[in-house]
């Protein structure tokens, strides 16, 4: 009689530990879609956006790389709705309508056009005046084409005339920024 005793209870054992591993799994997987869908689920998604990402959150957008690349982004979807570039003297305004999202306030999508470094309502960067209202398809080598850059211009919707004339000397951050046509980010090319 005590043998079957015995073998009653060895099996609890194992059914409590699948069933702590299959809540476990379920969580997990619970958590993912949360998480996934979270664009989707208004204030709760963005309640979630915050808490699980805040320290990403925290340091995004603190770099003139990040910003560009961001910026970039934006004028990639313009010129693929427009087949153009805006217009120089209205480049800022332009772009500020795709980079905006319908959870994100506007003050956060301002803060997109700012370069490190610079004072609260000051901007930064320059737009490549000959670019203006160009056809997209026009651009020769757009690898050696810059779109937007570092610029000692702080004022928004800022150009120039001709391109990177308004490179900040010294660079605000170690190395001047530029976006170039190509959509990729680099240094810009030393003054000789």
């Amino acid at each position: 009689m005590e043998t079957k005793d015995a073998e009653h209870s060895e099996p609890k054992r194992p059914k409590r530990r699948r069933k702590w591993i299959v809540l476990g799994v379920l969580a997990c997987v619970v958590i993912a879609v949360v998480v996934w869908l979270r664009p989707y689920f208004g204030f709760l998604g963005a309640w979630i956006d915050l808490r699980v990402f805040k320290t990403e959150r925290k340091y995004a957008g603190k770099t003139s790389i990040d910003n560009l690349r961001q910026i970039g982004a934006a004028l990639q979807l313009y010129t693929d709705a427009e087949g153009a570039y805006p217009p120089s003297e209205e480049w800022m305004d332009k772009l500020l309508l795709y980079m905006r999202a319908d959870d994100m306030p506007k003050q956060e999508q301002l803060k997109k056009f700012e370069a490190p470094g610079v004072s609260v309502g000051e901007y930064g960067y320059a737009f490549n005046g000959t670019l203006g209202s160009k056809w997209a398809f026009e651009v020769e080598e757009p690898e050696k084409t810059p779109v937007v850059y570092d610029s000692h211009k702080l004022k928004w919707n800022a150009y120039d005339p001709s391109p990177l004339e308004s490179l900040p000397d010294p660079p605000r951050s170690g190395e001047n920024q530029v976006l170039w046509a190509d959509g990729s980010v680099s240094a810009a090319p030393s003054k000789r």
